[in-house]
């Protein structure tokens, strides 16, 4: 368990390394296992000739690798416009893992609706529509920004204030609920009533 956990670490030290995000960075980690992973590793306890995790039968029995491994980094909200109880989240995703991902919901305490939302053009006028996920694939990633897919809170129970943070669960396909923090701050864009 200790060398999976090791490998674990080491995984994800990579990952944020080659996905161009640094220690420094605000960000948030998930791995998920196959189910029934940690009780095959705990099940077997170390012996002197043999190591933990490993089997006692003729068949071996080698511990998963992490399904999917996800960093959120710069998660931060918009300070709600003057008048409104609307605010918008942004973030970036990595997928240092070795399955696509999808977001597919968001949610927080502070406000009675989120949803996933993207900002088009047509004919010159920005418009703004609900998505039903956001990809995230392998070895990539994706940017929630002001200009683009975005996290919409609608209804907040107060307006977001400049320097306040806000508790934000999203939720992965794969990876399932990952926690984050969103500090408010002032942005270039305006979020549209909705």
């Amino acid at each position: 368990m200790k060398r999976m956990a090791a490998v674990l670490a080491l995984t994800l030290l990579t990952g944020c390394s080659y996905m161009g995000l640094s220690e420094t960075e605000d960000q948030a980690v998930a791995t998920t296992m196959p189910p029934g992973a940690e009780q095959v590793a705990a099940a077997e306890p170390a012996t002197a000739e043999q190591p933990a995790g490993a089997s006692t039968g003729a068949k071996s029995i080698k511990p998963p690798m992490p399904q999917s491994t996800l960093v959120i980094a710069d998660a931060w909200a918009m300070v709600s416009p003057r008048g409104t109880k609307v605010s918008a989240g942004y973030f970036t995703v990595a997928n240092g893992g070795t399955e696509n991902d999808r977001l597919v919901s968001a949610s927080t305490p502070r406000a009675a609706r989120t949803e996933l939302h993207e900002i088009t053009q047509e004919n010159g006028v920005a418009k703004m529509r609900p998505v039903a996920g956001v990809e995230v694939p392998t070895g990539g990633s994706a940017s929630l920004s002001e200009s683009g897919l975005h996290v919409m809170f609608i209804d907040v129970d107060t307006p977001f204030t400049e320097g306040e943070t806000i508790p934000v669960q999203l939720t992965f396909e794969k990876a399932g609920t990952i926690e984050v923090t969103m500090r408010a701050k002032r942005g270039g864009k305006v979020v549209a009533q909705h």
